[in-house]
């Protein structure tokens, strides 16, 4: 006869058989074992606290065993959970219980994380712990450490070709475009059948005025991979804001609207294009609103209230004055000002669609001066100030 066990005493027997470990993590006392894992946890399962223990556990025992690779590799796995998205979206969580390593703050996490790199490198220098490196300096806006670190990455490895995207998007931050075209062609060069890298070209092409390049190169992407959705924005956005090609544009965002079904942006820049033509758009507007809002989308949510703009059952004033009872929870604590760039621009295209052109211009410049220069709001806004 099979006994019968209780619930209670099932998740003691879980506890028995793991030690103290968390449920589904395997004990082991191989630090090698303990970083797969820790992996395993933070980028798959997005469970950080388990893998951070993991993490400092095996810093502990390859320190204990003298083993300089094993530190290396501990040293700037811990980097990287600092800097990772399952930490950053913690934020009050590590503000208020911060890490085990109790050096560490969340705000300073970045300045931890090349602390740790560098602990890294020091001890075994490689090319992928630069690059990790690199793109924490690049966060933080230090372009030119950025530089020096991936310049780094590639003398020890002259063929990465995640180094020299990154190198090339950082030139195309500093705005020094023709080495971040040497960049892109050489990784390109690497990888001609990666999507992304021709978007991340073709967006540069469009940043300095060479559409017909930037076009070619959208369309390159989209044939190497046909539900690429940011090509399909980039496409867009070049016809619409730099072309003036309404009818293109439309078809793109309708195409993206349908790969990322709720993302209301979308459905916002089809209408829009599909007005820019002389044709009607509400009712499709309506219709794909609708559809969003019986997936939650909620009437104070932003960016529900632009939505409203649209349909005519708001005003721009409105808009305005009820602007800090709106619900910004889409945005990250970091993007603050977005929510009030958006609207500015998106009040713009109201008034330009009104005829309203001295009002339009008005917004636009108001977009600008928040000086979001990375934003889609400040480039659309830029592109109409150049039309109007």
């Amino acid at each position: 006869m099979i006994p019968k066990i209780s619930y209670p005493a099932i998740i003691l027997l879980i506890f028995i058989l793991n030690g103290c470990a968390a449920v589904g993590v395997p004990t082991t006392s191989d630090p090698h074992e303990k970083l797969a894992w820790s992996q395993e946890l933070l980028y798959r399962q997005d469970r950080p606290l388990p893998a951070e223990r993991l993490i400092i556990e095996a810093i502990e025992i390859c320190a204990e065993e003298k083993d300089i690779e094993c530190s290396a590799e501990a040293y700037s796995t811990y980097g990287s959970f600092l800097v990772s998205s399952s930490v950053k979206k913690r934020k009050k969580k590590y503000q208020k219980e911060g890490f085990l390593d109790r050096t560490v703050t969340y705000e300073e996490r970045q300045s931890k994380a090349i602390e740790y790199y560098d602990k890294s490198i020091a001890l075994t220098p490689d090319s992928k712990v630069y690059n990790l490196l690199g793109m924490t300096y690049f966060d933080k806006g230090q372009y030119n450490q950025t530089i020096v670190n991936l310049d780094k990455a590639i003398d020890l490895e002259p063929n990465y070709e995640s180094a020299f995207v990154n190198r090339a998007n950082t030139y195309n931050r500093m705005g020094q475009y023709d080495k971040a075209f040497a960049d892109y062609d050489k990784a390109i060069s690497l990888n001609p059948n990666d999507s992304l890298n021709y978007n991340n070209r073709g967006s540069t092409y469009s940043k300095i005025g060479q559409y017909d390049r930037a076009i070619a190169d959208f369309n390159k992407a989209i044939s190497l991979k046909p539900n690429f959705g940011l090509a399909y924005s980039n496409r867009a956005f070049t016809y619409y804001f730099f072309l003036g090609q309404f009818n293109k544009a439309a078809k793109d965002y309708e195409h993206v609207s349908k790969i990322y079904p709720k993302n209301v942006y979308f459905v916002f820049n089809f209408y829009l294009a599909t007005k820019r033509q002389g044709k009607n758009g509400e009712k499709k507007l309506l219709s794909r609103l609708r559809s969003l809002q019986i997936k939650g989308m909620k009437l104070n949510k932003w960016p529900a209230p632009l939505a409203n703009l649209f349909l005519g059952k708001t005003t721009p004033n409105e808009v305005l004055e009820n602007f800090s009872s709106f619900d910004f929870s889409l945005f990250d604590e970091d993007e603050e000002n977005l929510p009030q760039s958006e609207s500015f621009f998106y009040i713009g295209q109201y008034h330009l669609l009104k005829g309203n052109k001295e009002q339009a211009r008005s917004f636009f410049k108001r977009t600008v001066e928040l000086g979001l220069v990375e934003d889609a709001s400040y480039k659309g806004a830029k592109a109409e100030l150049n039309r109007l």
